[in-house]
């Protein structure tokens, strides 16, 4: 865990002898910390969960079940059902009941790290999260184990109920961070996708839950919110990628080098 998080986790161990704290202050960002909290894993099962988003019943038993079928597995998006209409929300959550592709190279399945679950000596043995990435580094985590060789699954069976930036200032500034992932991949994968490579389709495991009581369907009603939030979404992506910033990280990125195999 990082500093911010040091006393809520500290309360949840007096609360749970079981858990373990990691100190991770060390190094900066998420894919830091979840690659510390990973290697110091004493079981071959790791799952992740952000801290803006909160795991469904069953969340643990589906991830682990479909860890049985591939060496990643990822799973579904729901918005909090109260969440006000009003106040703008950013758009991308509502496509997140099947694994994601990207335009930046479509042939292959990924998803979200705050609903992932890897084998551990597999994600280890590609280096973990690129820690360098401010932002996609969950789908570049995917696209690099299943380069090397790994399979991808999506639980149908798994949902978050997710917590994301909402008010239009916010969603721009994580518009923004996004828009630099987007870069930072395309850099990384652009010799790949000029290549013409057949889509791979992820396999599914598990069933559709029967209920979602706790957690609105994807498909919302369009309200004046989440158009703000398309508008100012979009606007931070194109800003973004003309940014100084950008352009600096992208001069940075290694490309993906395919392993070789003997």
């Amino acid at each position: 865990m990082d500093r911010r998080h040091r006393r809520t986790g500290q309360a949840w161990a007096r609360r749970h002898p079981h858990i373990r704290l990691i100190d991770a202050s060390r190094r900066r960002g998420p894919s830091a910390a979840r690659n510390v909290g990973a290697a110091a894993a004493a079981t071959e099962s790791v799952l992740f969960c952000d801290a803006d988003d909160r795991a469904m019943p069953g969340w643990i038993a589906a991830m682990t079940r479909g860890l049985g079928a591939a060496s990643v597995v990822v799973g579904g998006f729901r918005e909090p059902a109260k969440r006000p209409h009003l106040r703008a929300t950013p758009p991308w959550r509502l496509h997140m009941d099947g694994p994601i592709y990207k335009d930046t190279f479509p042939a292959l399945p990924a998803g979200g790290s705050g609903n992932m679950a890897v084998r551990r000596s597999d994600f280890l043995s590609v280096g973990g999260f690129d820690e360098s990435f401010r932002a996609g580094e969950d789908i570049d985590l995917c696209w690099r184990l299943q380069l090397s060789g790994y399979e991808l699954a999506f639980a149908r069976d798994s949902f978050v109920a997710s917590g994301p930036q909402t008010g239009v200032v916010a969603i721009f500034r994580q518009s923004r961070t996004h828009g630099l992932g987007d870069e930072l991949l395309r850099a990384r994968y652009r010799p790949l996708a000029t290549q013409r490579v057949s889509r791979k389709e992820a396999q599914y495991v598990g069933s559709p839950p029967q209920r979602e009581d706790e957690v609105a369907p994807s498909s919302a009603v369009t309200s004046p919110g989440r158009v703000a939030g398309r508008i100012a979404w979009a606007l931070g992506q194109r800003v973004e990628r003309s940014s100084k910033r950008a352009a600096d990280a992208v001069a940075r990125v290694r490309p993906f080098t395919p392993p070789t195999t003997c």
